[in-house]
């Protein structure tokens, strides 16, 4: 069927095995599909705003791009989605399926769910039950996996039929009845399903729907007491959940809880999943389902109280260890396994608690931006400011909000969210807060000296508090607020300053945003040698963590560097990889490292090959992944080019140890007995040879190369700016060699 239709969808009720049909055809039929296999589960989905994203974030995009990113992320390449328990959601995936067949003229769709999406070009199919032979064998092969001396015989042949017909062969139905199998007599369990699915006489609905009902029913009235209690409970984890979850919503110690989590799996209520670095836990979704109308109908709220207050605790850890400590990889995975559970405590403490929804967005706010959900944070943030409680969770709240606002450059709403966060810092009793509140405020643009004062005020309280992740964040803003004042030396000194930090803290998100900000200054310097070793090391974690606007602005300072560097179309390759990289993201690479005319890789890549080959590349890079962008920017930055020098004639070179030396055209001139038109031509020609923009990257070149001795260096016929920027290189250099 997927052969002649582009959209499938697999119909039947809860139980019936779509899922693992799908996700088995998808495995099966991979080959023909180039471009790949894409797999989407919307069950943790309970807004229909989200849909669109969770189908952009299956393809590897931001889950706020839109169908244009998968326009360009396909092209008409063959590719297939997965599109698993649509039936919640049904309009708003009916409707984000619709755009992105349109889209991506190559892609299919496998969609499951109870009922039709309802779409013209949509082949609906009904999966069927087993058929009695399939359903016997799935029965005896789950009851052996659990009582290794099942056998099948002719003294329970009649009574195992009986339980097949009475489940209507549903698959999940008789994973239950095989539980029960193991300790009880197959005439015994045949006889209970009698009793309860003996009444499914008329009545409303697909009859494979209100089997499977009775069959949970029948399941759950076997469990003891406390099992059907622990069942109700946990239905309020919308998707999966660790131990430690299980034991605050059961609100018991790990190991009890462990004991009664063991009670629903071996009913198979329950599905364990072995994962790193701990086990995770889901209801099967027809269960789950199940057991939330039976909490709902109870009237009982605590569960929902512990699991917000529960979330809340995981919200706050991962707060404290998305920055500054070793472990951003773990915090940023508990984040992704809780993200679920986030929305859903933060809309339920809206209701109940609403203090409890700002701790929670304010915990988590700088993980929604690294992750890119920009947009939703804003939403969740906005709706929750207004319940803070204290006015650290006002200042916490307020200065991520800021930040997000920053990447979607609304100038205004960031002033303001800043403004109110130093506002409720200063009143709060929490120093590193005041301090990222001062840090944020300075780095938007203040009357005179005011953000040079507010930064000094951040680090004197990161010195005061030994606080090595605030002085990170303060050093940081610091050098963007010198770079905006024209503070070129000042800014790379603090960005030094800041590298040091982040790698003692093994901080790579900040990292990575503080080599493309000394990589930005040094390409606009013209010191190209110091950007290609920043880039190696920068481009070692590129891709490893979700900072995409930043791995993209290295990956374009790259193309501007093999512009540079005699490779103009590997360059423009790597041009139209971000081409395509930002219509992915949703965002431009350069929001914050802002693309400066003075390194436009595009126009000296094409200012150097023909019109016909720069287009040509631009056309292979805008089909690379960003993987291959990443590998092919490290490859590019590993090569050893020829020495710039090695094209300097010695009079050119002579020409270089002078301008470096601080002498001006007309002392050149008078020096070599030439002209100063002739010395301006060599000048001239250095410049352009050694791609560099001014006389002082001259004399920064020279030094770098040994070409230029102390004794040279004649202070007195350098300006001071100019000999303050080579006296600190060559201090660099004495440093290195000691």
């Amino acid at each position: 069927m997927l052969a002649r239709t582009r959209l499938l969808t697999v119909m039947g009720a809860g139980g019936v095995g779509k899922t693992r049909l799908a996700l088995e055809a998808a495995a099966r039929l991979a080959p023909r599909y180039p471009e790949g296999v894409f797999c989407c589960d919307l069950t943790p989905i309970a807004e229909p705003g989200l849909v669109p994203g969770s189908l952009a974030a299956a393809f590897g995009l931001t889950p706020e791009a839109g169908t244009a990113a998968l326009r360009d992320r396909l092209g008409g390449a063959r590719a297939l989605l997965v599109a698993d328990n649509c039936e919640h959601l049904r309009e708003a995936a009916a409707a984000a399926i619709a755009d992105l067949l349109v889209a991506a003229p190559g892609l299919s769709i496998l969609a499951t769910s109870r009922e039709r999406l309802r779409l013209p070009a949509e082949t609906a199919w009904t999966l069927p039950s087993l058929t009695p032979d399939d359903g016997l064998e799935l029965l005896a092969t789950r009851t052996a996996a659990r009582a290794p001396g099942f056998r099948i015989g002719a003294g329970n042949l009649g009574a195992l039929e009986e339980i097949c017909r009475r489940v209507d062969g549903l698959p999940l139905a008789l994973e239950l009845a095989a539980a029960r199998l193991a300790i009880l007599a197959p005439e015994e369990v045949a006889r209970l399903l009698h009793d309860t699915l003996g009444l499914l006489t008329g009545g409303e609905g697909v009859p494979r729907h209100r089997t499977m009902r009775k069959a949970l029913e029948w399941s759950v009235r076997l469990l003891e007491l406390q099992a059907c209690d622990d069942l109700w409970q946990l239905s309020v984890f919308p998707a999966r959940f660790t131990l430690d979850g299980a034991a605050a919503v059961l609100d018991a110690p790990a190991t009890e809880a462990l004991e009664r989590l063991a009670a629903l799996s071996d009913a198979s209520l329950l599905v364990s999943e072995p994962a790193s670095p701990e086990a995770q836990f889901r209801l099967l979704e027809p269960v789950r389902q199940f057991a939330a109308e039976r909490l709902t109908q109870s009237g009982r709220t605590e569960a929902m109280r512990r699991h917000a207050q529960h979330v809340l605790s995981v919200s706050e850890w991962v707060g404290r260890n998305v920055f500054g400590v070793r472990r951003q990889s773990e915090a940023l995975d508990s984040f992704e396994l809780h993200l679920s559970d986030i929305r859903q405590a933060v809309e339920w403490s809206l209701l109940h608690e609403p203090p409890w929804a700002a701790q929670i967005m304010g915990w988590t706010g700088f993980v929604w931006e690294v992750t890119y959900r920009v947009r939703e944070a804003v939403g969740l943030m906005r709706r929750s400011e207004r319940h803070a409680g204290s006015a650290v969770d006002r200042a916490r709240l307020l200065v991520r909000l800021g930040s997000i606002l920053d990447r979607l450059l609304d100038d205004d709403a960031v002033q303001d969210a800043f403004r109110r966060a130093l506002e409720a810092a200063r009143q709060a009793d929490d120093p590193r807060e005041l301090g990222f509140a001062l840090a944020f405020v300075a780095n938007n643009p203040g009357p005179g000296d005011e953000p040079l004062k507010l930064i000094a005020e951040a680090l004197s309280i990161a010195d005061r508090e030994g606080d090595r992740l605030l002085e990170l964040f303060a050093r940081f803003l610091h050098a963007q607020v010198h770079g905006d004042l024209g503070h070129e030396e000042e800014c790379r000194v603090e960005l030094e300053k800041s590298r040091a930090i982040a790698q003692e803290l093994g901080e790579e998100f900040l990292l990575s945003q503080i080599f493309a900000s000394l990589i930005s200054g040094c390409l606009r310097d013209g010191n190209n040698s110091t950007a290609r070793r920043y880039l190696r090391m920068a481009l070692k974690g590129a891709g490893e963590h979700p900072d995409w606007a930043t791995t993209g602005a290295l990956v374009y300072m790259s193309a501007a560097l093999a512009a540079r560097s005699g490779r103009p179309e590997a360059g423009l390759r790597l041009v139209g990889a971000i081409k395509r990289w930002q219509s992915e993201t949703g965002l431009s690479v350069y929001q914050h490292h802002r693309a400066s005319k003075d390194y436009d890789a595009m126009s000296t890549a094409r200012a150097a090959v023909t019109a016909v080959k720069a287009e040509a590349a631009l056309q292979a890079g805008e089909a690379m992944k960003r993987a291959e962008a990443i590998a092919l920017a490290r490859s590019l930055v590993e090569e050893r080019p020829e020495r710039p020098d090695d094209h300097l004639t010695r009079r050119e070179l002579e020409i270089a140890r002078l301008v470096a030396s601080g002498l001006s055209n007309k002392e050149i001139a008078a020096r070599l007995h030439r002209s100063v038109r002739t010395v301006e031509g060599h000048v001239e020609r250095v410049l352009r040879k050694l791609e560099l923009r001014s006389r002082v990257g001259i004399g920064t070149w020279a030094i770098e190369r040994g070409l230029l001795r102390a004794r040279c260096l004649d202070s007195a016929t350098v300006r001071s700016a100019d000999w303050a920027r080579l006296r600190c290189t060559l201090l660099k250099l004495i440093q290195k060699s000691v």
